[in-house]
């Protein structure tokens, strides 16, 4: 199943079962633990992390899948993936630990999360997950796959060589497991 654009709204998660999908893959842009952001057309301000999704006016979901939101959920994935920013940072204000998106994955059944540290480069990023998807398909682990994309963004050499754009994502979870 795929949703792009006005699909990939928070109705549609709501609706589905995610627990079926062995592969998550969230595109999308995500707000962690920065200071509260606040939403200019809804004065919405968040004090959690989140996910921003399509909004659809005809249902009653704000478009923002909140962490709290996200723990009602029950997912099973073999792999997720969050690549938007800061989808991997943790909530300092959310107990003794650092506890974010990834973390909402894991403790939803999810086995494994990719995700990003710092806010990431779209293009850089699509390149990225390009590649790591290609070493999946090719029967790499999560983490070997991650690692084999990152090295062979490098190796593209200009403007990818710099860390800023390869460095931000990270794997939580069973690193060695294999989808």
């Amino acid at each position: 199943t795929t949703w792009r654009g006005p699909q990939a709204s928070e109705a549609a998660l709501r609706v589905s079962d995610l627990s079926r999908f062995r592969f998550l893959h969230l595109g999308t842009h995500g707000l962690s633990d920065a200071p509260p952001w606040r939403d200019t057309t809804d004065a919405l301000e968040l004090i959690q992390p989140a996910l921003l999704l399509s909004r659809q006016p005809d249902t009653p979901d704000d478009g923002i899948l909140t962490l709290s939101e996200l723990l009602n959920y029950r997912t099973a994935a073999d792999l997720v993936v969050l690549s938007g920013c800061t989808t991997g940072r943790g909530w300092a204000i959310l107990g003794d630990g650092s506890y974010g998106l990834a973390g909402a994955f894991l403790a939803t059944g999810s086995s494994a999360v990719i995700a990003s540290t710092w806010s990431v480069a779209d293009h850089a990023t699509g390149k990225l997950m390009g590649l790591m998807y290609r070493h999946l398909a090719a029967g790499a682990s999560p983490s070997q796959a991650l690692r084999r994309a990152q090295l062979g963004l490098i190796r593209s050499g200009r403007p990818f060589t710099p860390p800023f754009f390869w460095a931000s994502f990270r794997l939580v979870g069973l690193a060695s497991a294999n989808p």
